[in-house]
């Protein structure tokens, strides 16, 4: 006040010398030249404008003269947070395997500031029956969406797509609030299995032979049987895939995505030593680009390549029609009763 207006300024927080639109006004304190109150714009409105007016001729001074008109100046008031108004599912690729993030995108309709000092947001998602947190991230920010991501981890999968679960944006200690400092709303839809398929499942191979023994110039055939469809099977006897004792693999057939034929062909000069045929760990690779992680290895068979021989021998090579001879036959190996 220009002048101390006394005890005739008054007003108690809803009735004296005030007039208010859109807000409230607490009791007025303080003497002298200078009262003070505090302004409560009213809630829930997206624009508007508010006023405080002192009424003229409500107050006076000591000499009795009426007060003029007092009126502050604009006031502008945005009391209203904004809310969620679409979700979209996020991800790198069609397919999620371990280590890619899954999640969702939150879109507001204007920018909205998030404070993490509390704390990171979430929200839950589904891969499969497991529900786990998404966190905000704001390294994937693209306004006006926010991104909430969870890395895959071994052992789960989602053939169906993964979903996100209604009203589950949780704050945990963060602030979300619009650029007039209104809480930004949290409620949100929920998407069922409409997300990305989650493949963690690496691809093993069981191998099989059709001999559990091979001699000199007979072979083996070798069947591979995936447990899923495999990219490049037909590459699948690339050296550096096996690790190989005893022979070779070759004339590869390949009868669909996921079983394949090859011959073994046994080494000459063996006798009585075991195949080795092991396919290394990362040598298969399935649709979803998942790498298998142990060994297979064929069963064991039995080589034996090396042709027996026969030595004669004679304990006299002088005969007569008195004198005879023992004949000695000596193998190189017992032939039973084949002999």
């Amino acid at each position: 006040f220009s002048e101390d207006p006394g005890s005739s300024f008054v007003w108690d927080g809803s009735a004296g010398d005030i007039t208010l639109s859109n807000g409230t006004l607490s009791a007025i304190s303080g003497t002298g030249l200078s009262r003070t109150a505090i302004f409560t714009p009213t809630a829930n409105l997206n624009t508007g404008n508010a006023s405080i007016v002192v009424t003229a001729a409500s107050y006076t001074d000591a000499a009795g003269n009426s007060g003029a008109i007092g009126t502050t100046p604009g006031i502008s008031i945005d009391t209203m947070g904004i809310d969620i108004t679409q979700i979209w599912y996020y991800t790198s690729s069609m397919i999620a395997i371990t280590g890619e993030k899954v999640g969702v995108s939150v879109h507001y309709p204007e920018t909205v500031f998030f404070n993490t000092t509390g704390g990171l947001p979430t929200i839950d998602l589904l891969i499969g029956n497991t529900l786990v947190k998404a966190t905000y991230l704001a390294d994937y920010m693209r306004l006006p969406d926010y991104y909430f991501l969870y890395k895959v981890i071994d052992g789960q999968n989602d053939s169906d797509g993964i979903s996100y679960v209604a009203n589950s944006l949780s704050l945990n200690g963060a602030t979300i609030k619009d650029s007039s400092g209104n809480n930004a709303g949290l409620l949100h839809t929920g998407g069922s299995n409409g997300g990305v398929v989650v493949d963690t499942t690496h691809p093993t191979m069981e191998i099989t032979s059709n001999k559990t023994t091979l001699k000199l110039g007979e072979t083996a055939t070798i069947t591979f049987t995936a447990n899923e469809a495999i990219q490049s099977i037909s590459s699948l006897l690339t050296p550096s895939n096996f690790t190989l004792a005893g022979g070779t693999l070759s004339n590869l057939i390949v009868v669909s995505t996921q079983v394949a034929t090859a011959t073994f062909t046994p080494y000459d000069f063996q006798q009585r030593v075991n195949s080795s045929i092991v396919l290394k760990p990362g040598a298969i690779q399935d649709y979803a680009f998942n790498t298998s992680l142990v060994s297979n290895a064929a069963p064991v068979m039995l080589i034996d390549t090396v042709a027996p021989t026969v030595s004669i021998s004679m304990s006299n090579n002088v005969l007569s029609s008195t004198r005879t001879s023992l004949i000695t036959f000596t193998f190189s190996e017992d032939p039973g009763t084949s002999f």
